[in-house]
């Protein structure tokens, strides 16, 4: 919609369902989770994928959501110029939009056939991981504290220390 000229540069603006939405403003937690986040994901993801942040990934015609991190195979990167259709995992990094993350991108991402999702719950310092896709979002959802060896990140790196 940028490169449209339908919106101005610089807008913070999200495509869901047909509706376009504002993007809230990074805080100190968040930006801090979302720079650890980065930078955990680009080593994990270093070799035959490529860690997007907050770029946009397109769900037919009415969707084109900006989840804080997508990580996609870097023959979708290297095949198109176009923003990707596919990941093998999305991650959004969540505190007053959690409800929204919780439910609309779930259903939304679950939906469109994402394998993973994970949300980031800066409020309650923990990890939420949505797997199983289907029509109504994810059959399977793990959710995962600060302290738990099991969490598929080491979280305690990613939240702002106390």
């Amino acid at each position: 919609m940028i490169d449209t000229g339908i919106l101005p540069e610089g807008s913070r603006v999200e495509f869901i369902e047909g509706e376009i939405l504002d993007l809230a403003a990074s805080n100190k937690p968040r930006a801090y989770a979302t720079t650890r986040l980065n930078k955990i994901l680009v080593e994990r993801y270093s070799h035959g994928y490529c860690v997007r942040p907050q770029c946009p990934v397109v769900i037919g015609d009415h969707s084109e959501p900006e989840p804080d991190f997508a990580v996609v195979t870097e023959s979708q990167l290297v095949d198109s110029p176009d923003h990707p259709t596919e990941a093998i995992l999305l991650v959004e990094v969540s505190d007053s939009s959690l409800a929204f993350d919780r439910i609309k991108k779930a259903r939304l991402y679950g939906r469109a056939g994402f394998p993973e999702y994970w949300i980031v719950n800066l409020r309650e310092r923990s990890l939420i991981v949505h797997k199983q896709p289907y029509e109504n979002g994810y059959q399977e959802i793990t959710t995962y504290l600060e302290s738990d060896a099991g969490a598929p990140l080491p979280l305690a790196d990613i939240f702002l220390p106390q």
